[in-house]
């Protein structure tokens, strides 16, 4: 994902951030739980309806399952899902958010919700 966003990258997002942020998702994926995950987990993915969802099209792969859970933390409309691991969560968030941003980028005009993923990725400690 790094890769492609490195190919894609715009002057609003800084090379450092986008370098800092692939370190912290590698050092992420490095350590932690490995559990059987969709590998897409996003709210396109999730049928919902009659007081129930279905997640379809999967990608299943072993990973951290609190990767699954970052498109629905940082979707526009915040979804609770306390079913996951706070803090992994949140430093997937942080590794992610620069992604995020760089993908609405392409179809926005800068905005809050670009801004804060922005805030988010700043968060990442910087590559030493």
């Amino acid at each position: 994902m790094f890769d492609l966003a490195g190919r894609r990258r715009d002057d609003r997002i800084p090379a450092d951030l986008l370098a800092s942020s692939r370190a912290a998702a590698l050092a992420l994926a490095a350590k932690g739980p490995r559990k059987l995950v969709h590998g897409d987990l996003h709210p396109g993915n999730v049928l919902a309806g009659a007081g129930r969802a279905v997640a379809i099209d999967p990608r299943p792969c072993i990973g951290d399952p609190a990767f699954d859970a970052v498109d629905w933390v940082l979707h526009p409309r915040h979804t609770q899902l306390s079913v996951f691991d706070a803090d992994r969560v949140r430093a997937w968030c942080e590794a992610l958010a620069v992604l995020v941003a760089m993908s609405r980028l392409r179809t926005h005009k800068p905005d809050n919700y670009i801004e804060s993923l922005l805030e988010l990725a700043r968060e990442v400690p910087p590559i030493r």
